[in-house]
């Protein structure tokens, strides 16, 4: 009987283990139960190990089975679990993995006019506790599973795409992200809603943690250190997943596997890919007896399993086009010039497009051989069809470390990265004037680099900004150098020949002076025999003029040849000469407006002190205003200290003034205001002590902004049909009006009789959802009464056929739990007087 080959591998390679792969996971189980125990007890739980050491294997076949088995007592076996990589957009990608159907269900889009994702994200927007607020909105929809488990695996992508952002915005964001799971775990125990959070991290970042207040005292509350399996241990996880799918290992080749692994938990990913590879190897030689050594070694073994089997799948693709688009796609998805250590890069397949210069085919093509199941080296796997928006990664750093292929183009990607920056900065201190153009060595250094990376804007921009000036500023040296070198060989040239003619002049002066002490021989008795030597001397002068004569002749010609040649580059040296012109034009130009402002400015602190501008406002709304104000205005020889928030202002903006001789200086702050967008401030003279009359001050009173023409503009936007103007208008109502009644007042007039026929259904939700986050201090009992008035007529128009979609109704929900804590809280303030 021939023996029916078993047709599942059951060993992952590098990837990690699937949820749907538990069967095959072995060796951890006697950690799950601290896992799920410290969970439970703060809400967040760090899983934080060395790189290979499972983490990611032990959270998705270890810790999430058995919350769904129920083994979280107080929490029940009903869950939803969310897990999301950080990337380079933290906030996109946990948004993207609530929104998920099967986690925190949202309405159509077709129903609201928002993508589920653009909800969820912008409640996670409100603040820290947006996690919080997105999991309490969907509650009525999880009645069948009411946990939500939210995991963010590689933690530590965070801190790359912190350091890398560039911008202040990226430090904010990543500090929005950790404050919404942080939020979490500082839930009061009795009234904590069921919201938990699991971070995987490689240890080597911990130190990184400190960036976020209170992360680090999160992570010492909850933290899970993945500790080293035992002999015993590792030998289930060789031997367990093998007796799963019906076939035996050797009892000889599992005690060496055992031992080649050792105690280095870097290791464990190396040893899934070589089992991965020596059943690949016993499959396809009949799949009969045991997992035997000669299986194991034909593969490479551990040391060389993997290097062997990346090689074979770089081989598959042909010479030239494809494996130098292999080579560009592994130098983007994987980064060493930030961090030693050397991390993955996620990448969207169009930015790889952009980057590589190839169309999506070409760089599927690429992948095939390393998304195959059989090696699993590039995520998405094999058989998920690749998007614009699709996300290529790496499926382990050990890749990284192992594969000598890849090794040396990380490192080529390093270097090249470090070439490009230092460009990049020479170009802008070029453009400061602080550094002149670049010269040999260094010139030719950066060329040769050029034609051999052909680097591109997209590559550029995720090492650092200013890709177009680094290019042109290249251009520009390398013009300056030809030209400088073509003006050099002409000059060359032009020695030469001067230095020919100089010697043919001296060898014809020297030969005339000879001829003229012979013919003073021939005037002697013994010209007879003098004559024939004469003559003879007078032939090889001849001859020699000559000769040098041709010489001359030559010189000039290869001078008139470079000449021409350097009168093919007539433009670019006219251009290069207006250029550097024009540069000392400007430079001489700003050198003296520098001088005579220095001079003036010292003259003038001479004669009298510099005036003083006071700020106050009392909206503490109008602060980014007034600080744009106080910076423009501190370049106008004023000084201005920082701004101040005050109670009471005027009605209209005031600038005060107190010495009459300051009129005029009050009168042309006030045209400077109009020119900063602020007018119609009026000056006045206000009366003070002597002490200040004293000083040249002035003080800049802001008015509170009309509320009524604000809201009148943002309240119709809630149900404008530009998208952009609803999220904005919503933006700011959720923002600054919360505890204003005068904007509950506005927006419940949308629900007025004869408005709420027009109002449309996205308008209706984006009311709706404003006024069910309301402060209710700011509810008046007659704004109570026109809120019930608005749902009730709602309701009536839902009774005449008018549909309410399962969002809206949620939010009818919040309002009307709003309107009883109203009622509520008036009732409880009215007792002590009726008593």
């Amino acid at each position: 009987m021939t023996a029916v080959a078993p047709v599942r591998n059951p060993f992952p390679g590098l990837r990690p283990f699937r949820e749907d792969e538990e069967p095959l996971f072995f060796g951890r189980e006697a950690h799950v139960d601290s896992m799920v125990d410290a969970l439970g007890a703060h809400g967040f739980l760090a899983v934080v190990g060395s790189s290979g050491s499972g983490k990611s294997s032990l959270v998705s076949c270890g810790l999430i089975p058995a919350l769904h088995r129920g083994l979280l007592a107080r929490t029940g076996s009903g869950w939803r679990v969310a897990t999301c990589r950080p990337g380079s957009q933290p906030m996109a990608a946990l948004a993207e993995a609530l929104a998920q159907p099967a986690v925190l269900p949202q309405p159509a889009e077709d129903e609201t006019g928002f993508h589920p994702a653009e909800l969820v994200a912008a409640t996670l927007g409100m603040g820290k506790r947006g996690l919080l607020e997105a999991y309490r909105e969907a509650r009525p929809l999880l009645v069948d599973r009411p946990n939500l488990l939210v995991v963010v695996d590689q933690f530590e992508e965070l801190f790359r795409y912190r350091a890398l952002g560039g911008e202040a915005s990226a430090a904010e964001t990543a500090t929005a992200f950790v404050n919404l799971l942080l939020e979490v775990a500082h839930q009061p125990r009795d009234a904590a809603l069921p919201v938990f959070v699991v971070i995987t991290m490689r240890s080597d970042f911990l130190g990184e943690c400190a960036q976020f207040d209170g992360l680090p005292e999160a992570i010492n509350r909850g933290q899970y250190l993945v500790p080293r399996m035992t002999r015993e241990q590792r030998r289930a996880a060789i031997a367990g997943p093998v007796g799963v799918c019906g076939a035996s290992i050797d009892p000889v080749l599992l005690t060496r596997l055992v031992n080649e692994v050792g105690d280095n938990p870097d290791q464990l990913s190396i040893l899934q890919h070589a089992l991965n590879r020596t059943w690949a190897c016993w499959r396809d030689a009949g799949a009969t007896g045991p997992l035997l050594a000669d299986h194991y070694d034909a593969k490479g073994a551990m040391a060389g399993a993997l290097d062997q089997h990346a090689d074979e799948a770089l081989a598959q693709l042909q010479p030239g086009r494809q494996q130098a688009l292999c080579a560009a796609l592994f130098r983007a998805i994987t980064d060493r010039g930030s961090d030693a250590r050397g991390t993955r890069r996620p990448t969207r397949l169009d930015t790889l497009c952009a980057i590589t210069g190839a169309s999506a085919d070409e760089l599927d093509a690429v992948m095939a051989p390393f998304r195959d199941p059989e090696r699993a080296f590039l995520m998405p796997p094999h058989g998920v069809p690749l998007q614009p928006a699709t996300v290529v990664d790496i499926s382990h750093e050990s890749l990284m470390r192992v594969w000598g292929a890849l090794r040396g183009w990380v490192d080529e990607e390093a270097e090249s990265a470090r070439i490009y920056r230092r460009l990049a900065e020479t170009a802008e201190l070029h453009r400061d004037n602080q550094v002149l153009l670049l010269v040999p060595p260094e010139l030719q250094l950066v060329t040769a680099w050029a034609a051999r990376q052909q680097p591109n804007a997209a590559w550029a921009a995720r090492i650092r900004p200013g890709f177009d000036a680094a290019m042109q500023f290249l251009q520009q040296s390398q013009a300056a150098h030809a030209t400088a070198l073509a003006a050099e060989q002409a000059r060359e040239q032009a020695a030469r020949e001067a230095e020919a003619e100089r010697q043919r002049q001296a060898l014809q002066a020297e030969a005339e002076a000879q001829q003229h002490e012979l013919l003073k021989l021939l005037n002697k008795r013994w010209r007879l025999w003098v004559v024939p030597l004469a003559l003879a001397a007078a032939g090889a002068l001849y001859w020699q003029y000559q000769r040098v004569r041709a010489e001359a002749d030559s010189a000039r010609q290869q001078a008139a040849l470079a000449l021409e040649q350097a009168a093919r580059i007539p433009q670019l040296e006219k251009a290069l000469e207006a250029a550097q012109l024009q540069a000392a034009q400007r430079e001489a130009a700003w050198r003296r407006q520098q001088a005579e402002t220095a001079a003036a400015r010292q003259s003038l602190q001479s004669e009298r002190p510099q005036p003083v501008l006071y700020l106050q406002f009392a909206d503490a709304g109008q602060r980014p205003e007034v600080e744009r104000l106080r910076q423009a205005l501190a370049q106008d020889d004023l000084r201005v200290p920082p701004a101040e928030l005050v109670r009471q202002v005027p009605q209209r903006h005031q600038l005060r003034y107190f010495r009459a001789e300051d009129a005029a200086l009050a009168q042309s702050l006030a045209a400077r205001l109009a020119q900063l967008g602020l007018p119609g401030v009026q000056p006045v003279l206000a009366a003070t002590d002597a002490t200040v009359a004293q000083r040249q001050q002035v003080e800049l009173w802001l008015a509170r902004p009309d509320a009524t023409a604000e809201l009148a503009r943002l309240v119709p936007d809630l149900d404008s049909p530009d998208k952009a103007r609803r999220l904005a208008a919503g933006a700011a109502l959720q923002n600054r009006w919360l505890a204003a009644p005068e904007a509950i007042a506005a927006v419940l007039g949308l629900f007025d009789a004869g408005r709420i026929e027009t109002l449309g259904e996205t308008g209706r939700l984006n009311a709706l959802y404003f006024l069910s986050r309301t402060v209710l201090t700011a509810w008046t009992p007659d704004l109570a009464q026109r809120g019930r008035a608005a749902v009730a007529r709602i309701a009536a128009r839902e009774k005449a056929g008018v549909a309410v979609g399962a969002q809206t109704r949620a939010e009818l929900d919040r309002l009307n739990a709003v309107l009883d804590a109203v009622q509520a809280g008036g009732k409880a303030s009215a007792s002590p007087q009726g008593r």
